[in-house]
């Protein structure tokens, strides 16, 4: 467990057991400062609270890795063009390009900062590496399912890209980047998987996963989407199944946390309170429509499907 001891003169210090290195974050108001951590190796931090994103200053063992950490993964100091930008390129060619001109910059980033002395840290490097590696893969799976007019036609140079990385290494779920890219990489495979019954739900996961571990992560992560994004119908059974066939604490109680927090939401039970501004600056409150049907619908200016529900809300709202 954790062990935090406040000192004078606003420094606080907290230690907590750990055997190997790996990425850690700490929150401050909100804003999670991230740090890498060597074991035994004390890393300090330094903020000030009235500007958090801009006082961050790190020292020891690992300040160059926390810094870089802080600057181009959290901060993004690498904007050639924003993710939702390219993921609303009309043609593929040109999407590509801008995605492999962005993950260019960024490996080119990592290897100008380590060729600097002291080089990162020899793990670090390999799997900031890998980071990069992961998120390109993962934003052109959005962009393919994305854009499923030409996802038929052109997904087998994405499969090729894909079929170099090993998903069945349970090393790689100590990389973040790679967490996230296999859940999305078992959505483009299978996708609405969490709407299928419990038999073709696991038998589904196991036609591409091999590696118990991985698996595990991966029932894990889909029914826990499931949860936080379609609501609790049809999750019960396979929630059931998972808590007797996984002993991971962790994965078992953040699966019963998500499924408890829709409790409020069931059928017949009172809407939450809601209030926002509409497009004319009015605020409106979901109670001024106490007795009728309201439709919400939450959506971005640069995710193409919001764009491509646009007429059919329209038609709705006639």
């Amino acid at each position: 467990g954790k062990k935090k001891t406040i000192l004078e003169n606003n420094v606080f210090t907290f230690k907590f057991p750990y055997e190997k290195v790996n990425f850690y974050r700490v929150e401050i108001d909100g804003f999670e400062i991230p740090v890498y951590v060597l074991p035994g190796e004390p890393l300090h931090i330094k903020v000030d609270e009235e500007s958090l994103r801009e006082s961050v200053s790190y020292s020891g063992k690992t300040a160059k890795e926390s810094q870089y950490l802080l600057d181009h993964v959290v901060n993004g100091k690498i904007r050639e063009r924003s993710i939702g930008e390219r993921l609303s390129l009309a043609k593929r060619e040109d999407f590509l390009k801008a995605n492999k001109a962005h993950y260019d910059g960024k490996k080119a980033l990592l290897d100008s900062l380590h060729s600097v002395s002291p080089g990162f840290h020899s793990a670090f490097y390999t799997h900031s590496k890998s980071s990069i590696h992961f998120v390109k893969a993962e934003e052109q799976i959005y962009y393919s399912i994305n854009h499923a007019q030409d996802y038929n036609a052109t997904n087998a140079d994405l499969d090729t890209f894909l079929s170099n990385i090993d998903f069945n290494d349970s090393k790689q779920l100590q990389i973040p980047k790679f967490n996230g890219l296999l859940d999305t990489y078992i959505s483009y495979k299978a996708p609405q998987l969490w709407m299928s019954n419990l038999e073709d739900f696991f038998q589904t996961i196991d036609q591409y996963l091999i590696n118990d571990k991985v698996k595990e992560f991966a029932y894990f992560t889909q029914i826990n989407d499931a949860i936080q994004y379609m609501g609790i119908e049809g999750v019960t059974e396979k929630l059931d199944f998972f808590k007797s066939y996984s002993s991971n604490a962790y994965f078992t109680d953040t699966l019963e946390k998500g499924f408890q927090k829709w409790a409020h939401l069931m059928p017949g039970e009172k809407a939450p309170p809601i209030q926002v501004q509409n497009i004319n600056g009015k605020e409106v409150s979901i109670e001024d429509y106490h007795g009728k049907v309201v439709y919400i619908d939450i959506w971005a200016t640069w995710c193409p499907p919001c764009k491509k529900e646009l007429p059919h809300l329209a038609t709705l709202k006639g």
